[in-house]
């Protein structure tokens, strides 16, 4: 600053402002400062004092115009730049202070203070590596300041270069052991390196020097869930909402570990939260969506998914959650509209790939489809995470590659695994508990709520674990049939294995597997001392905490075992049918809108199991068989053109092709009996579709691959006596289905032959499928206990 005025009344004012300004009194030194402008109306230090006091005091314009006015007078004082940058960073004018700071700088090279604002000023304007140059120059001047060490790494963090980061925040420390905020950072940038046990480590140093760090608790709790370690990050996140209760973030996260132990409910109730607090939050918006889906209550989460993108409109995991819940919608054009989006924003999205991929097939859109699906097995082969693992079981029959997608899946998925070795007493009956989100109207229950019914209680007890709330007959049945039926839908996954072993089940069987609405991360915590994989999934789950998979000698040869993480529980037949009456209802060829006297063809596997070359082989099978039409499912408009489209681009009148609607089972069931020969697809065979066929006595044609379920139809003709449906190549498939639509003779043989070994199947009856079920269980029971009595062994 210049000398000041030698007058003693002047030099007494200054005298009073200073003492202010130490006893912190700024209002009474600004009155001061300006009882000197009346003295000295042009003294460029008291109009930048004053400035400096008016900015002090939260006045900024007023402190930016005396800095101004102090500077046109003299405009060669370096401390007045950086004073003025100072207020302009302050009042959100980061460009204005950048330029004040490079005057001061220019003016003085060596002011440490003017480089480091203006690193500061530019990390607010994202410029980062200029931020890093100015902090840089800071530090050649003076290397003693630990701040200024800190902001260089916080800038070299949003640079991504994490390691340079880290080594600036140890400096800052070596600086100043008790720097809380760089403890917080540093534990920031491990979190980032993935060094989650070090974070928790440094954000614990920095909560000790300053418990009321709010970001620190809440940093903590983000690496406690990185770690999975979920109770105690939900604990750090109430000490972070405790100190400061409208830091939003900690409840979007808090909501995120919610929704990861299963307490869905309390989850949103965070995600709205954190809304109140800040309503233009995208990934709140965006989590709550995924809550919303996963207690399926689609339509609220599409319009979460739709604010989330309004806000932020290059939102790509947004884009993709909400092509899902498109999908449980039934509304698979959005849903490929959302995917493709998503794709062209952040390709690398965790299952993306797959999604789009499937989303295609239900539309039948299959445009370099070949292409695409060596593609994905070659990501697959490689340790990628592009598909969910049921999804590659519609696109390749190769055991390898299902095994390894199961595997990479498992360990996303479930990547905590709780490795215990549960020891009970031995039960006088063998406590088995069924765990499903399928106990409604569903095909799981339609097959097995017989054999629920019949399962012998001399022998076992039988507890059903229900994921959703379901209503209705079909769920009244099945929880009638339960010696106990338990809703966990309000339970965490580590609930309700907790709540599986305090009542000691002895064997909990997987309904679900890898499908919509599983759990597979309850059995990761070991619900019971063993875990069986049965008729959801239908393929191994590869993963170590699943013991055992039901199969049967067709589905699973003896060589085909080494592609399965599971031990194989092998059934005289795997799959077991409940017996239900048909509709009354009599349908005619006319009003399906088939031909009285044609062969009719008929395919009502859901259309994403139709491959290209599956319709290929149907296409070559009509041209042989002229009077044949192919009757198929239409779950959707888009996919019907496009089956007529290829159709036509085949050479064949699309006008062969028949669509049914959908109706209930019953009358579906009834109205299967207009058809001739039922066409089996390829890689995923039909399983409840081809039963349903086969019940009323509607012959299956199919065609066997390598896999669980390129063989499941298999499986089923086989326990009816009826071998001859099954082929292995296409031509084989195609052959054959045109012999039965061109010799009439045959084919009513076989149809008479299908009728009469109905009567005495396996498939149809739950009694001895049950009785089947439970010498499996008995055997593993028995198997289990043995190892458990020869530890025992001193």
């Amino acid at each position: 600053m210049r000398q000041c005025y030698s007058e003693s009344n002047v030099l007494d004012l200054y005298q009073q402002a200073q003492s202010c300004h130490q006893a912190g009194d700024i209002t009474q030194e600004k009155i001061i400062y300006r009882q000197l402008l009346e003295l000295q109306p042009e003294n460029p230090d008291v109009l930048c004092l004053l400035g400096i006091a008016e900015c002090q005091t939260g006045n900024i314009e007023a402190g930016l115009c005396s800095i101004e006015k102090s500077l046109e007078i003299f405009p060669n004082q370096p401390e007045a730049h950086y004073i003025r940058g100072n207020a302009q960073q302050m009042f959100g004018n980061l460009e204005a202070a950048v330029e004040s700071y490079d005057r001061a700088v220019a003016l003085k090279s060596d002011y440490v203070e003017a480089h480091s604002n203006r690193g500061v000023a530019l990390q607010g304007l994202r410029r980062f590596e200029e931020a890093v140059g100015s902090y840089e120059r800071a530090i050649a001047i003076n290397p003693g300041y630990p701040f200024i060490h800190s902001n260089r790494g916080v800038a070299l963090q949003e640079l991504g270069q994490f390691n340079a980061a880290l080594e600036s925040y140890n400096k800052a420390l070596a600086i100043k052991p008790d720097y809380a905020e760089a403890y917080s950072n540093r534990g920031n940038v491990l979190r980032e390196l993935g060094a989650f046990d070090a974070a928790i480590e440094s954000f614990d140093r920095a909560i000790a020097i300053e418990p009321t760090c709010a970001e620190a608790h809440y940093n903590r709790g983000l690496s406690l869930a990185n770690s999975d370690r979920l109770e105690e990050a939900l604990s750090s996140y109430e000490r972070a909402i405790a100190i400061m209760p409208d830091y939003a973030e900690v409840y979007s996260n808090r909501g995120n570990v919610l929704r990861q132990l299963g307490k869905l409910g309390a989850a949103l109730e965070s995600y709205n939260r954190a809304l109140a607090i800040k309503p233009d939050y995208a990934e709140a918006y965006s989590n709550r969506g995924v809550a919303l889906q996963e207690t399926m209550r689609f339509e609220e989460a599409l319009g979460s998914y739709d604010r989330a993108i309004e806000i932020r409109p290059d939102y790509a995991e947004a884009y993709y959650n909400r092509g899902q819940t498109l999908q449980a919608l039934k509304k698979p054009d959005e849903a490929l509209a959302s995917f493709n989006r998503a794709m062209a924003l952040k390709p690398d999205i965790h299952f993306l790939y797959g999604d789009l991929l499937h989303t295609k097939m239900r539309l039948c859109l299959w445009d370099d489809m070949n292409v695409f699906r060596n593609d994905i097995m070659e990501k697959v082969m490689n340790h990628e995470n592009v598909s969910h693992a049921f999804i590659m079981h519609t696109l390749s029959d190769s055991p390898a590659v299902l095994k390894k997608c199961a595997q990479s899946y498992s360990e996303t998925a479930c990547p905590h695994q709780a490795m215990v070795n549960l020891k009970y007493r031995r039960h006088d009956k063998i406590r088995v508990g069924y765990f499903s989100s399928d106990f409604g109207d569903h095909p799981v229950t339609h097959h097995l709520a017989g054999m629920f019914e019949e399962h012998d209680r001399s022998k076992c007890d039988v507890i059903g674990f229900s994921f959703i709330h379901r209503t209705g007959q079909w769920t009244d049945r099945v929880a009638r049939a339960f010696d106990q039926f338990v809703e966990v839908q309000n339970m965490s996954d580590k609930e309700v294995a907790m709540l599986a072993r305090s009542m000691e089940i002895d064997i909990a069987v997987d309904l679900n597997g890898y499908t919509q609405g599983g759990r597979p991360c309850i059995f990761a915590q070991r619900a019971a001392p063993i875990q069986i994989s049965y008729i959801g999934f239908l393929g191994t789950m590869g993963a170590s905490f699943m013991d055992y998979l039901i199969a049967d000698k067709t589905i699973i040869p003896e060589e085909n075992k080494k592609y399965y993480t599971e031990k194989i529980i092998y059934l005289p037949s795997y799959q077991c049918n409940d017996k239900f009456s048909f509709s009354n209802k009599e349908f005619s060829r006319h009003e399906m809108g088939l031909p009285e006297d044609g062969f009719v063809f008929c395919s009502f596997n859901d259309n994403y199991k139709i491959m290209p070359d599956v319709f290929d082989s149907w296409i070559r099978i009509l041209k042989r068989v002229p009077e044949g039409v192919l009757w198929l499912f239409a779950s959707n408009e888009t996919a019907v053109r496009n089956f007529r489209k290829e159709s036509e681009k085949r050479g064949l009148d699309s006008d062969r092709l028949v669509f049914a609607k959908r109706m209930t089972l019953e009358d579906h069931l009834a109205r299967q009996r207009l058809a001739d020969l039922f066409l089996d697809t390829f890689p995923y065979n039909a399983g409840a579709t081809a039963s349903n066929a086969l019940r009323v006595g509607l012959p299956v044609l199919t065609r066997a691959g390598r896999s669980f379920a390129s063989r499941i139809a298999s499986s089923l003709l086989q326990s009816l006596g009826l071998p001859e449906l099954i082929t292995t190549t296409p031509e084989e498939y195609e052959s054959l289905a045109i012999q039965l639509a061109s010799n009439q003779q045959r084919y009513r043989a076989l149809k008479q032959k299908l009728v009469e070994n109905l009567k005495a199947s396996l498939l149809f009856n739950a009694q001895q499928f049950a009785r089947s079920l439970e010498a499996a269980f008995i055997a593993v029971y028995d198997e289990h206990q043995k190892g458990l009595d020869a530890e025992a062994q001193p």
